[in-house]
């Protein structure tokens, strides 16, 4: 790809050596020198020449959920430099599997390096481009954000072709690391399958379970639960079938509850003390309480990573913990007043809505860094829920009535058509949701007329939310809506009732209310343990939580 000439054309500067400013001749089109290395110091990557798409180098992508890896390529992230400023880099990507989505990126950006990335089919035609994973949001201010990342859906095997080249030339030695890695399949699951997303039949690829987790509590637990559990007067050793209280001494308004469903520990967060406490449910205690951020409340447990998130409404941030020691790992910064925390396990992209500025912080899982804010398409955005079939987040937005979609495969736009207002004209408030990915029905507490007091039920698919249901559920107040629980093995669903001191069961089947149960004072956040068959559920006045077994039928 270089020009013939041997020597320096007359019309150059009498210098011996080309400086890396001149202007090019008209004569020489490439516009490249004959020297190497414009740029001192930065030689070309092993996988040079790599500057036009006959020349372009494969870029396998794991071909399984079970061999992707963070950051992985074959086992090895590939490293680039842009040796000079009119290098760009080739790849060819073939062997996928058609209607399975797939992710490139770039990452690990060397000073004065913004990579640019276009995707194109084997007829040429452009399939994706992108720039910076927030859309000019902080790039160029904080280097990591001027990567770029390409999620699309394969409709044949290949091959298709990747550019990459940098928007700016810089620094010392321009340089990017790149890979990639299938997101499984997004295609809606039939109503009442359970969700295995993943055209291949590899038991790691539920929606519910990461790779490296079995589906039964097998974490130091035998798979009897009544063998394990100590006899205290709480839990007894059969299952309560009614709620158990579980005291939780210190806590001051238990606001989130989260569970981790290998060790069955669950996780509280009180606000007004800012403490993570764990609970044991064999034995009914607390067995550690930790020091996070101001005014805690969504948690989450990543099963994937073994590492628990904290979204701290007070000051803005989110606590990352060791989920088995309890060390705080990082702390990073999402934005004002953040509510919930939630994952999309077949992506391992983590959603923190923060109410303060009407936004979502999208986090990778793998790197724990903010690879994007997008903007909630509305304001007082509240509640969030994961469609992890179609690769989408559901919003609520409690200030102006509004449930936006943002796609997943479109960087987390909002896509305009599909908003919905599901609890009523003006006034009417979501609060929070939760999402069945077995029946694909979207579960939203509603407030019509200032006080939440229904249940909104939509059936989701590509083509956007059908409303199923708008049902009754007990009296929550201007203050309540902040627990929804799908047990996506009974498909039942938990609502809490903060002024009722109360649950609704919600049939995943009837979409009708099936029990109600009493609980504490307040109740707020809820959690379910599919494995046990357990709910979580926090109670705000009298600090402490219940237990409840899942036993409703439909």
């Amino acid at each position: 790809t270089r020009t013939p000439t041997p020597t320096n054309t007359p019309t150059r500067t009498p210098t011996p050596t080309n400086t890396p400013t001149r202007t090019p001749t008209p004569t020489n089109t490439p516009t490249r020198t004959p020297t190497p290395t414009p740029t001192s110091g930065c030689p070309a990557d092993p996988y040079e020449p790599d500057d036009t798409q006959a020349q372009a180098k494969p870029l396998t992508l794991d071909d399984t959920q079970a061999q992707a890896k963070p950051l992985t390529l074959d086992g090895l992230v590939q490293h680039h430099t842009f040796h000079n400023s009119l290098d760009v880099d080739w790849y060819r990507i073939t062997g996928l599997v058609v209607g399975w989505s797939y992710n490139v990126r770039t990452s690990n950006l060397a000073a004065g390096t913004d990579t640019y990335m276009v995707l194109y089919d084997q007829n040429g035609t452009i399939v994706k481009s992108n720039d910076d994973f927030d859309n000019n949001t902080f790039c160029p201010g904080w280097l990591q954000f001027c990567a770029s990342s390409i999620s699309w859906t394969a409709t044949n095997t290949g091959p298709y072709y990747l550019l990459v080249r940098t928007l700016s030339y810089g620094g010392a030695c321009p340089a990017y690391d790149i890979s990639g890695r299938p997101l499984r399949s997004f295609s809606p699951i039939v109503p009442g399958q359970q969700a295995t997303p993943t055209p291949t039949p590899t038991p790691t690829a539920t929606g519910t379970q990461p790779p490296t987790r079995t589906p039964t509590p097998t974490v130091t637990r035998t798979p009897t639960p009544t063998v394990t559990r100590t006899p205290t007067p709480t839990i007894t050793p059969t299952r309560p079938l009614e709620p158990t209280i579980i005291p939780v001494p210190g806590v001051l308004h238990p606001k989130g509850v989260a569970v981790d469903p290998a060790t069955h520990l669950a996780f509280v967060t009180g606000r007004d003390n800012d403490r993570l406490y764990v609970v044991d449910p064999f034995s009914a205690t607390v067995i550690q309480n930790v020091k996070v951020g101001d005014e805690p409340w969504g948690v989450l447990v990543n099963p994937i990573t073994n590492k628990i998130y904290v979204a701290n409404f007070a000051s803005g941030n989110v606590y990352i913990l060791n989920a088995t020691t309890r060390a705080v790992i990082d702390v990073i910064w999402v934005g004002p007043n953040p509510t919930f925390v939630k994952i999309n396990p077949v992506t391992n992209m983590i959603f923190v809505p923060t109410y303060g500025n009407h936004n979502v912080a999208i986090i990778n899982g793998w790197t724990d860094m903010v690879e994007a804010i997008r903007p909630s398409g509305s304001t007082g955005t509240w509640g969030i829920a994961v469609n992890p079939n179609l690769n989408r987040i559901y919003l609520s937005n409690r200030d102006t009535g509004a449930v936006t979609t943002l796609n997943g495969n479109d960087s987390f736009r909002v896509i305009p058509d599909q908003t919905i207002s599901p609890c009523g004209g003006t006034g009417s408030s979501p609060y929070s949701m939760d999402f069945n990915p077995a029946n694909n029905k979207l579960y939203i507490t509603c407030a019509p007329a200032g006080s939440v007091d229904h249940a909104a039920i939509y059936q989701a698919s590509s083509s956007g939310l059908t409303r199923l249901a708008f049902v009754p559920i007990g009296a929550g107040g201007g203050d309540g809506g902040g627990g929804v629980a799908v047990d996506p093995g009974t498909g039942n669903v938990f609502f809490t009732n903060s002024v009722a001191n109360t649950v609704s069961v919600v049939s995943g089947l009837s979409n009708a209310v099936i029990a109600t149960v009493p609980v504490g004072l307040n109740p707020f956040g809820a959690a379910v343990d599919a494995g046990l068959k357990w709910v979580w559920v926090g109670n705000r006045d009298s600090n402490n939580l219940y237990l409840i077994p899942d036993t409703y039928g439909p």
